[in-house]
This record gives C-alpha cells, structure tokens and sequence, in this order.
C-alpha cells in the first residue's frame, strides 16, 4: 500500500523501554539514610523470602544516596532535613520538614523537598515568606523558624 493511502494517527507509536527504576542522585535526610543502612544491615545473611530482592534495592538506593548534614537547619536556613515551623494566613501554625522523596510523609508534615511547597521552603529563613499556587487555591506561609533536627527525629 502507497503512503498515500495512510493517515498519520494509523501509524502506531513506538514501543517504551520497560520501565526502569529512578536514577540519578537520591536526596536523603541524615537519619533516613541510617534507617536504610540499618535495614540493609539486618539483611545481610537473611535468607527470608523477598530479602535477596531487597538487598538489592537498597544497595542501588544507598549508592546514589545523597545524605543531608544531620545538623541540617542549623544555621537557620531551610535544607534537605531541616524542620520550620510556618504560619497561614489565618495565623494557625504548624511543623514541616523538608525530606526526600523517599520520606515524604504529609501526616508527619514531611514534605518533599521536589514538590512545589518544598521547593518554594528551600533557602529560606526566619520571617520570610512564600506563596504556592495549588489547583484549589494558593497558599501563603510565613516561616516562623527553621531547626534542626533532635535525636529523635525519625
């Protein structure tokens, strides 16, 4: 059959690679990649189901793992790992802390540090303020102060 003969929307996508874990650097905090190096640890000698499988992933994992300081936040500036506590506009408060991915946690107020909030914290100080549109409405957060965090941070 002619080219002539055929439409564009017949000719068939090409094919997707299958589909391959995330590569490139891994933004951890200090003591979520203590919690991996625990976790990998306890697996060395395990013979359990799945733990040949998990060792793996966590050896891919840790050797792109990107550590944050663990006295991150210190200096009062809002890093990977750092706590803030921030104000809305109504003046009601509340803790968030910037993490990786791999830790996001909005019950714990864990935020990651690639997601629009995060990436809008990043920098930041003591008195400074954002506003980041969402699909329903902006939201407009006053840092009241950045720490770092205690021993019991996990």
């Amino acid at each position: 059959m002619s080219k002539a003969f055929t439409r564009e929307d017949d000719v068939l996508p090409p094919e997707l690679p299958g589909r391959r874990g995330p590569t490139g650097p891994r933004p951890l905090t200090a003591d979520g990649h203590a919690r991996l190096l625990r976790e990998r640890a306890s697996l060395d000698g395990s013979d359990a189901p799945g733990s040949e499988e998990r060792r793996r992933f966590l050896d891919t994992l840790l050797e792109r793992a990107v550590p944050a300081a663990p006295d991150a936040g210190a200096d009062g500036r809002a890093v990977l790992g750092a706590f803030l506590e921030v104000e809305d506009a109504d003046g009601g408060r509340r803790e968030l802390r910037l993490v990786g991915g791999d830790e996001a946690d909005p019950a714990r107020g864990w935020v990651r540090v690639d997601s629009p909030l995060g990436a809008a914290l990043l920098g930041r100080r003591a008195g400074e303020s954002v506003i980041v549109e969402r699909p329903r409405d902006t939201l407009d957060l006053r840092i009241v102060r950045v720490f770092a965090a205690g021993p019991d941070a996990s």
